[in-house]
This record gives structure tokens, sequence and C-alpha cells, in this order.
């Protein structure tokens, strides 16, 4: 049994990048589809279609990012350059997907919906395939650290998207009487 030698401190900040990328990205993942129809006053038909489109792109990004990351020679490290860098391209995704684009016509509102979904997904795709590249770096051969970075992953994960779970509509609920429904969002 080999000894864990990275330090719990490493392995809990490891954890929290998860836990707070989960945060972010879960109310999008969760309340996109009511805000386009009921915020956006987008038919159901238009937006299924919509994000059969985004799904299909988003699908194509996350078959070939590992690639490209493999092969990108960014200034900040092979990995960490990812994380830096597509952060904003994430959010402005998240922000793109909640705009309040009702004086735009409906072609317009979708599109600028999906145009956010891919950001916001392409980006997710870039960061987590280059964050879960860091394990090897952190943990070398030790599989237990390696593990250990990994179950830690999940955990706060999950516990993300319980928060996520539990206090997401309650706050759009208490937010959107005083701010209007698109803020609540």
């Amino acid at each position: 049994v080999m000894k864990e030698s990275l330090p719990n401190k490493i392995v809990n900040k490891f954890g929290f990048y998860l836990f707070s990328s989960t945060l972010i990205t879960m109310v999008p993942m969760t309340y996109i589809t009511i805000f386009m129809t009921d915020n956006l006053l987008i038919s159901a038909a238009v937006v299924g279609s919509v994000l059969l489109i985004a799904r299909i792109i988003d699908f194509i990004i996350s078959v070939v990012v590992g690639g490209i990351i493999e092969r990108g020679r960014l200034p900040w490290g092979k990995y960490r350059s990812w994380i830096l860098l597509v952060r904003w391209i994430i959010v402005f995704g998240v922000v793109c997907q909640f705009f309040d684009t009702t004086v735009f016509p409906v072609g317009a509102r979708a599109i600028v919906c999906c145009i956010g979904y891919i950001c916001m997904h392409g980006g997710m795709s870039f960061t987590t395939n280059a964050y879960y590249g860091l394990i090897p770096l952190l943990a070398g051969s030790n599989a237990n650290d390696r593990f250990r970075l990994s179950a830690r992953g999940a955990q706060f994960m999950s516990a993300a998207t319980l928060l996520v779970s539990a206090l997401a509509l309650p706050l759009i609920t208490f937010i959107a009487p005083s701010a209007g429904m698109n803020m609540g969002y």
C-alpha cells in the first residue's frame, strides 16, 4: 500500500475548484429551459431545437478538446493556461444564456441562448479536461493520492449539486418579486 504524500490542504483545494465550478454551472443547466420558455417567451419546440443544436456542437467540442489541450502550448502551462483563459468564456456563456433579450425577435433570442450554451458547456469541457489533467501532475505515480484527488472532487461536486438543488429555486423566487423575474435567474 502506497503512503499518502499530498497534504489534505492540496486535496481539498482540488475539490473546492470542482465545488465552485459545479455551483456556477448547475443553475444554467437546471433552469435554462424554464427561463427560455417563461421569460424569453420562446416556444418549447424552438427551445428543444436550439438546445439540440447546441448539444450536438458541445458533443463535437467534447470529443476534440483533449487533443487540443494536449497539443496546445500556452504560456502558463499545458493545463493551467486553459483553466485561466477559458473561465472567462464560461462566465460569458452563463451571462449570455440569462441575458434579457425580450426586445429582440424570437430567432435572435434563440441564437443568443444557443451561443451562451455553447460557450458555457464548451468552456467547461476545456476546463474540466485540463483540471483532470492535473491529477497525474499533482499525485505523480502515487495511486492513493490520485484516488484521493478524484474522490474529493466527486464529493465536493456532489455537495455543490445538493446545495444548488436545495437553494436555487427558493432564491430565484425570493429575488424575482423585487428585482424582476429575469434578475431572479
